[in-house]
């Protein structure tokens, strides 16, 4: 309508206004017309000859319409906006523009594409994504931003979207232009509002498109949506970027309807100067501070199947062997859900070098080596860093630091004066440090800073420690037991200083280990970090674990307060041999052959079962056991009935009862839940079904999944497999909802769960009709079974996929399941039968 308003003034004036002094001639003949008066340089602003961040006011505007013979800008608008008056159809035009953004956006995505460090053909679409932003589409809202650090993936994201939404027929009227903000560059040269510079971008020659649309969004054949990536490339640009902020924030604001969308990509900085300036939080969807996680991203870090997907494309592919999720310790797998580190892990995965997948340290120095050690102004950086460290672990806690006190110390707020501001800048920008505003004792505002990551900000801190005290020794687990005594720091730097010195194979230092006080181990040992680090350096093991079976605080600590079913087949086979082997007491030959009978029972080997009733001459225990342990010893008497081919009487379950009644008083209802995942661990593999399924069918009263403990969300699996074996029948089974029971199940039970839940699923997929999703389940339980040495399951579940097979007409590849079945339970004493 503006360029309309343009054209009826030429018309009127009767010249065109191509000159600047053209607009001190029509400044006079509008004067003279109307007695109003509008100045030669506002004529020369609305025309176009001097630059300009606003769009004409109403004032002018009005002005302007009754030069031309309107009463005001609302009339010229009334009488000129309707479609007799378009020189070409809205459709058309529409099309052009379509035409024109694909052509853009193809540019714009194939640059990206070509830049992607491991491919862009091996990325993934977020799920999130689409859920968002059809959700933002079909709301009031004209824009959004998506917020994260540098390298969280955000260009990533939003080129799949852009893939897939526009790869879709039911979107194709739907104009969609990808651009860098870089290009908003150019805009700011040409002097020209920004929306004519957009129309431009889209080759429609005049304003006939928007403001048709805007006096009638009806009219819009489909949504514009706008895609602005990296809003950071034009920040620190001074007058140029403050035009491009108000520029995109007067997008968002000029276009009235549902019609158009905005979507803005930037780092966390960037988008705090932009929101500054803009305070879009009212107006943006997801655009608030209160958005942003800890990772300072209003996006979330990568979920577990997406890193399992992105790792199948990658180092999985024509590989012998592949990598699961399931082999990746739980705290690396949380650091590697920052896109970033799971390309650091990707570029360095190498089958000589696979301490990577569980090694959290080693990926985090790789990370610091990249982006601080090896990088720009890298002195300032470390500067920096060690002196945030400094400030802010006075207090012995993982904390905020006031910017003012980090200026006293360093010139990073002063451009002009060194390095130093570039470095915390491009610390900031990259999310390794992050601001917050925070109230201050004086009832005002400053602005605070921290390391954003936990586990970056304990690395650092442990290797200054390291180098101050020139290595690592013993001394500095007794040093880091005094200075962080009381302070929540302290078990997770004795954690990651054990890790540290288990890596650097320092086996008589960690021989020392157990000296420390019973108070720090009891904190120490509420992480399963110490076992998960065992697991690893066979060598290092075989050293270590003997040597602990024999001291009294180990055995408390290492062997008894913690079981780990995760490697109760493989690497802690050993803890179990030792500490029984130093056992003496009821009490700990019950746990040592519990946990070793269990352990076979796991391995496939069932050579014991007639043993159990020698060692084991009583029906339930007569005194107490830690529940998980209690659970195991009862699931090792259904294998022993079950082997020998006696079906379980009332009696086992009568002392189940007994036993629960008389001990469990005592029991948490975690101990309870946690006692029943032990104890279905033999019910579920001796096919007690109906059992399970009454033992259980109280959780089929709570219908909200948030209601479960993580216990017994791992309990509803095994009822909803023990209900499907009894009746065959799968009702109202949400596959989704079923993947989020395992999201958070027990740390010491985590493969186990994840090995029936994806049996489960497999069930629920082949009752769909997906044999191919199917397929891929079983292949993942078996693969999670081999890795831990889960023979036990791994036998049932090759015999359940060569019947899949089977029926689908698979002959070769059964019989080669069935075959491999019985080659790893040759030397198990069971009959294939009872599988």
């Amino acid at each position: 309508m503006i360029q309309k308003l343009k054209d009826s003034i030429e018309s009127k004036f009767g010249n065109k206004i191509a000159y600047q002094k053209d607009c001190k001639a029509l400044s006079n003949r509008i004067f003279n017309d109307t007695s109003q008066v509008i100045s030669p340089s506002t004529l020369r602003r609305f025309f176009g000859f001097l630059s300009t961040n606003s769009n004409p006011s109403n004032a002018t505007l009005d002005i302007l319409s009754i030069y031309c013979g309107y009463s005001d800008w609302e009339e010229y608008k009334s009488k000129n906006s309707s479609n007799k008056y378009t020189k070409e159809p809205i459709f058309s035009l529409w099309e052009k523009a379509n035409d024109a953004a694909k052509n853009a956006s193809h540019k714009s995505c194939r640059a990206i594409k070509n830049n992607q460090p491991f491919g862009f053909e091996n990325t993934i679409p977020r799920q999130f994504a689409n859920e968002r932003f059809e959700s933002f589409i079909n709301s009031n809202y004209v824009a959004t931003p998506i917020i994260g650090p540098g390298k969280f993936g955000k260009t990533t994201l939003l080129v799949n979207w852009y893939d897939d939404y526009t790869s879709k027929p039911t979107n194709r009227n739907n104009i969609v232009l990808f651009m860098p903000a870089l290009r908003l560059e150019y805009w700011v040269n040409t002097g020209s509002y920004i929306d004519q510079w957009l129309l431009s971008e889209l080759e429609v020659p005049s304003s006939e498109l928007f403001d048709t649309l805007n006096a009638n969004e009806k009219l819009a054949p489909g949504k514009l949506i706008v895609i602005i990536d990296a809003l950071d490339d034009v920040s620190g640009k001074g007058i140029k970027t403050n035009k491009i902020y108000t520029a995109i924030q007067q997008l968002a604001a000029n276009f009235s309807g549902n019609w158009f969308k905005l979507i803005v990509s930037s780092r966390t900085p960037a988008w705090t100067e932009f929101a500054k300036q803009c305070s879009p939080a009212q107006t943006w969807l997801y655009a608030s501070h209160k958005n942003l996680s800890s990772n300072q991203a209003n996006i979330p870090p990568l979920r577990e199947f997406e890193i399992q997907g992105i790792l199948d494309n990658t180092i999985n592919k024509d590989t012998a062997s592949s990598v699961i999720i399931e082999e990746i310790a739980s705290d690396v797998l949380q650091i590697v859900s920052h896109p970033y580190y799971l390309q650091l892990l990707i570029d360095s995965y190498s089958q000589s070098n696979l301490h990577l997948i569980i090694n959290k340290i080693d990926l985090v120095v790789k990370f610091l080596k990249l982006q601080v050690y090896q990088s720009q102004h890298n002195e300032e950086k470390i500067d920096i860093l060690k002196a945030i460290i400094s400030l802010s672990h006075q207090n012995k806690t993982y904390d905020l630091i006031k910017k003012n006190d980090l200026k006293k110390m360093y010139p990073i707020h002063l451009k002009q004066s060194g390095n130093y501001s570039t470095a915390y800048n491009q610390l900031l920008s990259f999310g390794v440090i992050t601001e917050e505003i925070m109230p201050n004792e004086f009832g005002t505002y400053s602005v605070h800073v921290k390391i954003s990551q936990r586990i970056l900000y304990r690395v650092l801190l442990l290797l200054t420690l390291v180098e101050d005290n020139n290595g690592i020794d013993f001394s500095l687990f007794k040093l880091i037991e005094s200075k962080y005594k009381g302070s929540a720091m302290k078990p997770h730097l004795v954690n990651l200083l054990f890790e540290l010195a288990y890596n650097k194979k320092l086996s008589e230092t960690l021989k020392h280990f157990f000296s420390l006080s019973d108070s720090t181990l009891e904190k120490v040992f509420t992480y399963p970090y110490i076992h998960n680090t065992l697991s690893r350096e066979e060598l290092m093991r075989k050293e270590l674990i003997p040597y602990y079976a024999g001291n009294s605080k180990a055995r408390k600590f290492l062997f008894e307060k913690t079981v780990n079913l995760n490697t109760i087949a493989n690497s802690s086979r050993l803890l179990y041999l030792n500490y029984l082997q130093n056992s003496t007491s009821e009490k700990d030959v019950f746990m040592g052959k519990t946990l070793l009978y269990a352990s076979n029972a796991y391995c496939f080997d069932f050579n014991w079962v007639n043993q159990f009733s020698d060692d084991f001459p009583f029906s339930c225990p007569n005194f107490s056991s830690s529940p998980i342990i209690s659970g195991l010893w009862f699931s090792c008497r259904f294998f022993v009935l079950h082997i020998k081919k006696e079906l379980p009487s009332s009696s086992i379950y009568d002392d189940i009862e007994k036993y629960v009644n008389s001990i469990g008083n005592n029991w948490s209802s975690v101990d309870r839940h946690n006692f029943e995942i032990a104890l279905f661990f033999g019910m579920v593999n001796t096919k007690q079904y109906r059992h399970i399924r009454d033992r259980l069918s109280y959780i089929t009263r709570k219908k909200d999944l948030a209601t479960l403990s993580p216990q017994e969300k791992t309990l509803s699996i095994c009822y909803q497999l023990a209900n499907w074996q009894l009746t065959r029948e799968i009702r109202n089974i949400n596959i989704p909802t079923t993947k989020q029971l395992i999201s958070d199940a027990p740390p010491w039970a985590s493969y186990q769960t994840s090995i029936i839940e994806k049996t489960w699923l497999a069930i629920c997929y082949l009752n769909q009709g997906n044999t191919s999703k199917a397929y891929e389940h079983y292949k993942r339980a078996i693969k999670i079974s081999s890795i831990y040495g889960y023979t036990l399951f791994e036998v049932r579940l090759l015999l359940s996929l060569a019947k899949v097979l089977e029926s689908v007409g698979e002959h070769e590849k059964a019989e080669e399941c069935v075959s491999l079945s019985h080659s790893l339970g040759n030397n198990s004493n069971i009959d294939f039968d009872l599988l």
